[in-house]
């Protein structure tokens, strides 16, 4: 074997290896490009409605999860994201929204990023900025990536605790507006009746971007890959001393 031959093996794996191998070396898609490591959540508003005339909270994080479990709407982000435990963005009587969520400004880790499901969008870079009276965008993109102009039920002021008489449970709980990005998306009236039908704010817990793993097919091809030069690199040098 030549030490062309040789090259030519060489240009052969860097053109052919990294395509088998994609998986490993591909661009870690997540969130706002965060890295291994990154945490970060993802929050929507569900496609499915509900009244707003159970005062238990396990009422409506059930309601979310099964929402986000769902594969008719085009969504079932619990097996996208290999994530259980969506809680609900509301407040019900001795349950604030953000004690629900676990997004309590001050607390531990409170500086996790909360995306929409596009993966792009940010509507707070942290607890307190999820809390503050305003978002980065408006939280308007359900579960399976569709935009809705819709009065989710809260129960909810803007800084995240329950509004008194106005939780989920009572005659008129507070709505929001997934087309506001101010006070109003959480907090805009208590105008309608707790037996209509609206859908419901919905976060994850805290996720982490993983490393990305190399696929079976190709880990299998690039070990050929590199049997192959192994041998004829061994040829080669052999024909060398050979000679």
């Amino acid at each position: 074997m030549t030490i062309y031959s040789l090259r030519a093996v060489v240009l052969s794996l860097t053109l052919f290896a990294v395509p088998l191998c994609g998986s490993c070396f591909a661009t870690l898609v997540s969130p706002g490009n965060l890295g291994p490591g990154d945490q970060y959540r993802i929050a929507f508003v569900t496609t499915a409605t509900t009244d707003a005339t159970n005062s238990s909270i396990s009422y409506y994080n059930n309601f979310v999860n099964s929402v986000a479990n769902d594969t008719s709407t085009g969504g079932n982000l619990t097996a996208a994201l290999n994530h259980q435990g969506w809680t609900a963005i509301v407040s019900t009587t001795g349950v604030d929204a953000r004690d629900n969520t676990s997004t309590v400004p001050g607390s531990s880790a409170t500086n996790i990023p909360i995306f929409l499901v596009d993966g792009t969008t940010i509507i707070a870079n942290s607890y307190t900025d999820l809390w503050d009276g305003t978002l980065g965008a408006s939280l308007n993109r359900r579960e399976n990536n569709t935009t809705v102009g819709a009065f989710p039920w809260t129960g909810t002021t803007d800084d995240g605790t329950g509004s008194g008489s106005s939780t989920l449970g009572n005659s008129r709980p507070f709505h929001g507006h997934t087309t506001s990005s101010n006070m109003g998306w959480i907090e805009t009236a208590t105008t309608i009746p707790s037996t209509s039908l609206r859908p419901v704010y919905a976060i994850s817990g805290v996720l982490t971007v993983s490393v990305p793993e190399l696929g079976s097919a190709s880990y299998c091809g690039l070990m050929l890959l590199l049997a192959v030069a192994a041998t004829s690199a061994r040829r080669f040098f052999q024909g060398v001393h050979g000679n």
